[in-house]
């Protein structure tokens, strides 16, 4: 098999399936991976090729745990109360609701995608994040208050949120229209 072969394969759901292996199993199937891709290359290549898919094989692993995270709030909300709670005694929250499975999704604001993005990546700001996105700072402010901005932005800021934290497209990002 070639190297681009090898990396299809890991790029694909292999990937994602690898995440969900204990770390000695892992650490073997990217050996044998390894040596398939790189026959004739040295070890220190090897180590650095395994390392690369480490690290991808990690950022999906958790970008489907924020995505799941993410898509089932409405079971968490209620069933989990602190036993010293300073709430009156009673149901908790939205509990007929929950049951019904009908509890309302307030779906995220640019505002929340982009602190989300800058917490997940790590970035020291959100202007440093606006100068990777290639955004002036004023229109990242714009973007991140909902006020309109140019296509051109919303797609970079789109691009860099799925490469960095989790898959967001466009019509995330713009506000609503009247």
């Amino acid at each position: 098999m070639d190297r681009s072969s090898v990396e299809r394969i890991l790029g694909g759901m292999k990937g994602t399936l690898l995440s969900q292996f204990p770390d000695s199993l892992q650490e073997e199937t990217l050996e044998e991976y390894a040596q398939q891709a790189l026959p004739s290359s040295s070890p220190a290549e090897r180590e650095d090729w395994k390392r690369y898919w480490r690290e991808q094989i990690w950022r999906k692993s958790e970008r489907l745990r924020f995505e799941t995270e993410r898509q089932e709030p409405a079971i968490r909300i209620g069933t989990e109360r602190p036993e010293h709670a300073s709430a009156p005694a009673g149901p908790p929250c939205g509990e007929g609701l929950a049951e019904a499975g009908q509890l309302p999704v307030r779906a995220k604001t640019p505002s929340d995608w982009l602190t989300e993005c800058k917490v997940f990546a790590k970035t020291r700001s959100h202007e440093r994040q606006a100068e990777l996105m290639g955004i002036e700072r004023s229109v990242y402010y714009d973007l991140k208050a909902g006020r309109r901005v140019g296509d051109a932005t919303y797609i970079k800021a789109a691009q860099y949120i799925t490469a960095h934290y989790a898959l967001c497209t466009v019509p995330n990002l713009k506000p609503p229209t009247d």
